[in-house]
C-alpha cells in the first residue's frame, strides 16, 4: 500500500525536523567549544599575567615587566568577565604596587583606595570567600581605615573561613588593632578565632598580639602552661630589648 500525500508530507516534515535539531545541536557544540577556547585562553593569560607579576615584585625597577603582566591580567578577565579570581589578583597586585611605590599613569602608587575596588566584582560573584574579604579588611587596614565597612569586611571573613588558619591570622592583625572599636559580637568572633589558633599554633598567635599590643587580653585564654610561659619569657624580652622589637 503507498504513502498518501499526507504521510509524505509528515515524513517530510519530521526530516526537517531531524535536521533542524542536528543543527541546533551542531551550532550549540559550535558554541561551547568557542565559549571553552575563549575561556582557557583567559586562564593561560591568567597564569602568565600572575608569574610575570610576581617576578615583577621581586625586581621593583622593571617597569615594562609589570605592565606586560597588567596587561595580560587585563586581557584575561575582558576573556572571562564571571571569573571571580581575575579582579581580585588584580586588586592583590595593584595594591602591592602602590605599597611599594612602583609608579605608573594606570597606577599611582599613593592611589590605594582605587586598588580596592577590584574587590567588589570579585566578591559579588563568589560572596562567601572569606579569604578575599580578610583580604579585603587588611587592605583597608593598611589604608588607615578603621570603619563599618572594614569591620564588616572582618566579620565576614571570620564568619565564611572560620576555620581557615591563614584567614584567621589575618583577621588577627585587623580585630587586633581595631579591638577598642569592635562591638561585643565581633569581638567574640575573634575571640572564637584566638582560641581555635591557640591549639594549632599557640607561638604564632602570642607574637601576633604581641606586635598589636593585645597580650593582656590574650593572657586569660591561655589554657596550657607553656604558652603561658611563652608569653612571660617574650614580653620579658621585648621590656629588656624595647628598641629591637
Amino acid at each position: 500500500m503507498g504513502l498518501t500525500k499526507t504521510d509524505s508530507q509528515l515524513s517530510i516534515k519530521q526530516s526537517n525536523l531531524l535536521k533542524l535539531r542536528w543543527l541546533l545541536a551542531a551550532i550549540l557544540s559550535a558554541c561551547l567549544a568557542v565559549w571553552a577556547a575563549i575561556w582557557l585562553m583567559a586562564d593561560i593569560l591568567h597564569s602568565r599575567g600572575i608569574a610575570t607579576l610576581y617576578s615583577s615584585l621581586d625586581s621593583p625597577t622593571s617597569q615594562a615587566q609589570w605592565d606586560r603582566g597588567w596587561t595580560l591580567l587585563g586581557y584575561a578577565r575582558k576573556l572571562n568577565p564571571l571569573h571571580a579570581e581575575y579582579p581580585f589578583y588584580q586588586a592583590y597586585f595593584s595594591h602591592n604596587r602602590a605599597l611599594g611605590s612602583r609608579e605608573s599613569a594606570e597606577n599611582p602608587p599613593d592611589d590605594r583606595t582605587r586598588s580596592l575596588d577590584y574587590f567588589y566584582p570579585a566578591l559579588r560573584q563568589r560572596p562567601h570567600w572569606g579569604y578575599v574579604w580578610a583580604q579585603l579588611a587588611e587592605m583597608r587596614l593598611v589604608n588607615g581605615e578603621g570603619d563599618e565597612e572594614t569591620f564588616g569586611a572582618l566579620e565576614k571573613a571570620l564568619i565564611f573561613a572560620p576555620y581557615e588558619p591563614f584567614v584567621l591570622h589575618i583577621s588577627l592583625k585587623v580585630g587586633f588593632t581595631f579591638w577598642d572599636r569592635l562591638d561585643n559580637g565581633l569581638r567574640q568572633k575573634l575571640i572564637f578565632a584566638v582560641r581555635y589558633l591557640l591549639q594549632h599554633d599557640p607561638k604564632s598567635v602570642i607574637d601576633t598580639a604581641l606586635v598589636f599590643e593585645w597580650s593582656e587580653q590574650l593572657r586569660p585564654l591561655l589554657i596550657d602552661a607553656r604558652d603561658l610561659e611563652y608569653l612571660d619569657n617574650r614580653l620579658a624580652h621585648i621590656n629588656k630589648n624595647p628598641v629591637a622589637e
